[in-house]
């Protein structure tokens, strides 16, 4: 597990009571240091936490776990395109990175699983994709159903390689989010932007055109309704039937105004 090693490397020659709260603090300042967030910190803290509380409560080798303590996460940040603004930044991309902008669009996969996506997880003919759970963030499988648009990028890239849909001078791609995309979207504009608002976009443009949370959540493969919860406002008359249920109550007060 790679978090597991991670910590290994901090805190592998120290005894578990050796690990104090003065060393935890430490311990996140490191992780902060190496460019992550404050999610992700939180989740290795989470980690070392529960590790402690084995050690004190269920395997008794130290006395009493020392205190972590998880820092504020900010409230998930959702920006995403109006049409008009996707057009004018797909004008200024570079070639290599028009598909997978396009695709990311269609599909709300993120980043790594557009750029990395080969032909054997491509099933044109159902019209959906087959990635295994080792491919996924949450780690189940996920099989999306694809819209024309999607089959449209997909059929476009035909023949350009024989294992990777998207590629860069003949080679898989590492990153979407590269020089190439930064210098683009200042171009357009859109400093702002990173690649995972495009996910963001994706959901927006679904849930205005009237698609549900719950189908929203099953095309994305959010686990939980919790993420999907963020685009409800969108939802253009969202139980306004439900919201008429009172009229009945209310009739009568109308004609009563000057």
């Amino acid at each position: 597990m790679r978090k597991l090693a991670w910590i290994d490397e901090h805190l592998g020659t120290l005894l578990l009571t050796e690990v104090t709260a003065d060393v935890i603090r430490a311990l996140a300042t490191a992780r902060r240091a190496e460019g992550s967030g404050v999610s992700t910190v939180n989740r290795y803290l989470a980690l070392v936490r529960a590790i402690l509380r084995r050690a004190a409560f269920d395997w008794d080798w130290i006395e009493k776990p020392p205190p972590v303590k998880l820092r504020p996460e900010p409230r998930g940040r959702t920006v995403w395109l109006q049409q008009d603004q996707a057009k004018a930044l797909f004008a200024e991309l570079p070639e290599h990175l028009r598909g997978p902008f396009v695709f990311s669009l269609a599909t709300g996969l993120r980043m790594s699983n557009v750029i990395r996506l080969t032909w054997d997880q491509v099933h044109i003919q159902r019209g959906m994709l087959l990635f295994d759970g080792n491919d996924m963030k949450g780690g189940d499988p996920f099989a999306p159903a694809l819209s024309d648009s999607a089959l449209d990028v997909l059929r476009h890239q035909f023949g350009k390689h024989p294992r990777y849909v998207f590629t860069y001078k003949g080679r898989a791609m590492t990153r979407a989010s590269n020089s190439a995309w930064y210098k683009a979207k200042r171009r357009a504009g859109m400093a702002h932007l990173r690649w995972h608002d495009l996910r963001h976009t994706w959901a927006t443009w679904h849930v205005l055109a009237g698609t549900s949370l719950d189908v929203v959540q099953d095309l994305g493969g959010w686990k939980t309704r919790v993420m999907v919860r963020r685009y409800a406002h969108l939802q253009p008359g969202a139980h306004r039937a439900q919201a008429r249920n009172v009229d009945g109550d209310l009739a009568g007060f109308m004609e009563n105004f000057d």
